[in-house]
């Protein structure tokens, strides 16, 4: 487990409002199109990233 929160902290940035979240990451439930119209799925703080850590902090 000290290893998987290891993991978790050093993938994580602080975003431009200040909360720190995970980066770079991709989104499974989402793709937007660049200017060049390519579909992109990368991102940072999806739903998903902040779904499994708190998941992984909650005590049992």
């Amino acid at each position: 487990m000290r290893e998987a929160a290891e993991y978790v902290e050093s993938f994580l940035i602080e975003a431009p409002n200040g909360y720190l979240v995970t980066a770079p990451s991709m989104s499974p439930e989402n793709s937007f199109r660049l200017a060049n119209g390519k579909a992109e799925q990368l991102t940072y703080a999806p739903t998903i990233d902040n779904q499994l850590i708190t998941a992984f902090y909650q005590p049992v």
